[in-house]
């Protein structure tokens, strides 16, 4: 406290004080304000007026906000239920649009296949975790008309074919797995074999065509179909000739072909339910898993 009287400050303080003092004394014994005296009034209070005008104003502002907080909460809650509606409404378009599409997905393959009946669209909800043949799960099941056994296509070709089935879903086993084996033949040519996936090469994505004879031209680019059995329609395409080569016994010709869908990409598929196999002109519905 010592230091503080004794400081720079202080006395500045005590001429100030000293100096208003004088100053009311003077006014006083003259009988009022001069204009000089008003003037020096001024121009000591005048800061302060303005630093007064200031806080003011900011605590004016700062009631404001707070007497409007529960206004502002207000509209934004309402701001967010409109942004989460309009989310809605996106999502909801987005999936009348894909079901149109699925739909008309589903009238070109009834054109194009009239013998054909199929499932309604069907959405992948799953795929196996660690399986090296991509297998998938649909759903679709028994409900829909689906039996063990029955073919799984797209637009493009042939996909796998149904496997586990429970009344709402069903496990798909694609043709990668060494238990899917097809009869194909070659377009042109009608070179025929067998296709068929495994280890080795389903984990590359690609599926082999044995047994082709050794005098049978083959060529890359050449596309592979079924050649129709119990379980596959005749002329889905299962994919193309990516390369050939004489077996390790020279006995045979293999091919290596891609298939025409990726099951790590798709994301919806069509069973075919029921057909009439055009090779035999008999009714067909897979009721025995390959």
């Amino acid at each position: 406290m010592r230091d503080f009287f004794g400081s720079v400050k202080f006395k500045v303080i005590a001429c100030i004080m000293a100096l208003l003092v004088g100053i009311m004394i003077y006014a006083g014994t003259t009988g009022g304000y001069s204009a000089a005296t008003s003037q020096l009034f001024e121009m000591i209070f005048e800061p302060l007026k303005a630093l007064s005008a200031d806080i003011s104003s900011k605590v004016t502002a700062t009631f404001e906000v707070w007497s409007k907080a529960e206004e502002y909460r207000d509209e934004n809650e309402k701001l967010r239920q409109e942004l989460n509606e309009m989310y809605s409404r996106i999502v909801d378009y987005d999936e009348v649009k894909r079901e149109n599409e699925d739909l008309r997905t589903m009238l070109g393959l009834k054109e194009k296949y009239e013998n054909f009946e199929f499932s309604p669209p069907c959405k992948i909800i799953s795929r196996t975790a660690n399986d090296p043949y991509q297998s998938f799960t649909i759903d679709k099941g028994e409900n829909d008309g689906i039996v063990p056994g029955d073919p799984v296509v797209t637009t493009n070709g042939i996909v796998g074919v149904c496997d586990e089935v429970s009344p709402a879903t069903t496990r798909v086993r694609t043709l990668y797995s060494p238990n899917t084996a097809l009869g194909a033949y070659t377009v042109p040519g009608r070179v025929e074999g067998i296709v068929q996936g495994g280890y080795e090469y389903g984990s590359i994505g690609r599926l082999t065509m044995n047994f082709v004879g050794l005098d049978e031209e083959i060529c890359v680019d050449d596309v592979v179909v079924t050649s129709g059995s119990e379980n596959f329609p005749a002329g889905m395409v299962i994919g193309a000739v990516e390369s050939v080569e004489t077996d390790g016994r020279g006995l045979s010709q293999t091919a290596m072909v891609k298939p025409v869908e990726d099951p790590a990409t798709i994301s919806g598929v069509f069973v075919i339910t029921n057909y009439i196999n055009e090779e035999s002109g008999t009714a067909d519905n897979a009721q025995t898993a390959q």
